[in-house]
């Protein structure tokens, strides 16, 4: 005799009932779920009701609504995200040295814009340029035009490197900058070789031209002088037009042309990035 009834079971001995399969409890009452109900509870035999943020037969699968797209839902609404994956969905990629001139599509993997280059999207692609020089003391071997992309207010530098054939005691680099169009120079400007005072001129203090040995008729030299570009006025076609002179003023140490435009960018440039000759 069971003093409680057996709901789904049958009495076997006094007050001692036996379940049937799905059931527990003294009176056969409790539903049975094999595995257990991780996070929520057993409402029928083998039927689990999850808690909210759970799911699967035990719930034991966290739920993240909108998914963990690189990565795994590890509790409700928590992604943790693979290596290389950021915020609350893991699908914001993470590039830990930044894309300074572009954007993250990747771990570790910058989509640069236009014009720049380099792991960090840092690194500016020069737009064309061209340069003719000739000179009397001056041999040069290379030009640069350091600016990156050519607009106005770009503050940029021309550099020339080579080697002289002659002692350089004094000079001054002057130029005039003239846009196709525009009948006078829209701008001019100079820099002194070295640094002058009234008891003469210092090559080992150098301003636009660094000499590798100043003791010497021949060595390595570096020009450099900068200017600003001005706005387009016309056509958008410009040449700088720089010369040298050194203590003796005539003949020249060089004369050069440097060409650019507003309109070239190294996108449509064909060839190299700049020629010279």
């Amino acid at each position: 005799i069971c003093t409680a009834a057996c709901v789904h079971g049958k009495c076997s001995a006094p007050d001692t009932c036996t379940c049937q399969d799905g059931w527990g409890g003294p009176t056969c009452s409790d539903p049975a779920c094999d595995g257990g109900c991780g996070h929520g509870s057993c409402t029928a035999p083998n039927s689990c009701t999850c808690n909210a943020g759970w799911s699967g037969p035990h719930c034991g699968s966290a739920v993240c609504d909108g998914g963990c797209g690189h990565g795994k839902c590890t509790g409700p609404d928590t992604c943790t995200c693979n290596p290389g994956f950021m915020g609350p969905h893991c699908a914001q990629a993470v590039c830990p040295q930044g894309c300074v001139h572009g954007k993250c599509v990747g771990p570790n993997d910058c989509e640069c814009d236009p014009g720049f280059q380099g792991a960090a999207c840092d690194e500016c692609i020069v737009d064309p340029f061209n340069v003719q020089a000739e000179g009397a003391y001056f041999n040069f071997t290379s030009w640069e035009l350091d600016g990156c992309h050519w607009k106005e207010g770009t503050n940029a530098t021309v550099i020339g490197t080579g080697m002289t054939s002659k002692q350089i005691l004094a000079g001054t680099v002057l130029w005039h900058l003239y846009e196709d169009g525009v009948q006078h120079f829209v701008a001019e400007g100079n820099r002194d070789y070295f640094v002058c005072t009234n008891k003469g001129c210092n090559p080992e203090e150098p301003l636009a031209l660094e000499l590798q040995d100043p003791s010497s008729a021949n060595t390595n030299f570096t020009l450099r002088f900068s200017f600003m570009m001005p706005a387009k006025n016309a056509t958008g076609d410009f040449r700088l037009v720089a010369y040298g002179q050194d203590q003796d003023h005539s003949p020249y140490d060089f004369s050069a042309t440097v060409s650019y435009n507003f309109t070239s960018t190294v996108e449509d440039a064909a060839g190299g990035l700049f020629a010279w000759w």
